[in-house]
């Protein structure tokens, strides 16, 4: 016969108020809900679906670089980033810096960045750009949904095979994902520029090159 104690107060033998235990188990439950530490810590089994999060909390953060030393004379693809939602509606929130060399008409940068469902960034195009309010301002990367396009890289005219410049990126995106949705986001360079490296002197001036994404909770 299963015995139930209700009670009002639990105090420790002597009187006080701290009462010393190590786990808590719901009857039906095939492990501790709750584990007390002696450090003070306490580790949670499992967070239920129905928990419900302080809009503006980071539920995770996810990072990847891209280390090579590359010529994109056409499309590279730096970073495919998979996550799975922890909630629903969620907000991603991403950071992308990059280091690119290059000199004259020629060497062109060129940044898309793409996000879709799956484990896989796939070329950019109209069905996987970020939306509108995510790309770069003018008819040309809004049509190509484009972070980025120059021309001609802007350069001190000391040396310029040897420098690069520093090209970043960071927004918040608003989505409407169900909870458990596994989503990639994705970022191409292109344009006969050099990715971590100058056009010249390589492996001696380098870069890197990073893309971090976070699931923020509304």
């Amino acid at each position: 016969m299963t015995s139930i104690l209700k009670t009002d107060e639990i105090q420790s033998q002597n009187g006080g108020a701290v009462v010393k235990m190590q786990t808590l188990k719901h009857p039906s439950a095939s492990g501790n809900n709750l584990v007390l530490g002696s450090d003070g810590s306490a580790t949670i089994n499992q967070i239920s679906s129905s928990t419900v999060f302080p809009a503006g909390i980071a539920l995770q953060t996810l990072r990847d670089d891209y280390a090579s030393q590359t010529e994109a004379s056409s499309s590279v693809k730096v970073h495919e980033l998979t996550l799975t939602t922890k909630k629903a509606n969620s907000k991603l929130a991403y950071f992308f810096c990059s280091a690119i060399g290059g000199y004259g008409d020629a060497d062109n940068v060129l940044v898309q960045m793409t996000l879709e469902t799956g484990t896989t960034a796939n070329s950019p195009s109209s069905s996987n750009f970020l939306p509108t309010t995510n790309r770069s301002s003018g008819t040309n990367g809004q049509a190509f949904g484009r972070q980025l396009y120059l021309d001609v890289q802007v350069q001190s005219a000391y040396l310029p095979s040897y420098q690069m410049l520093t090209y970043s990126f960071n927004d918040l995106i608003t989505t409407s994902y169900a909870k458990d949705t596994q989503i990639t986001m994705g970022v191409f360079i292109q344009g006969n520029c050099w990715i971590n490296r100058p056009s010249e002197r390589a492996n001696n001036e380098s870069g890197l090159t990073t893309l971090i994404v976070q699931e923020i909770a509304t």
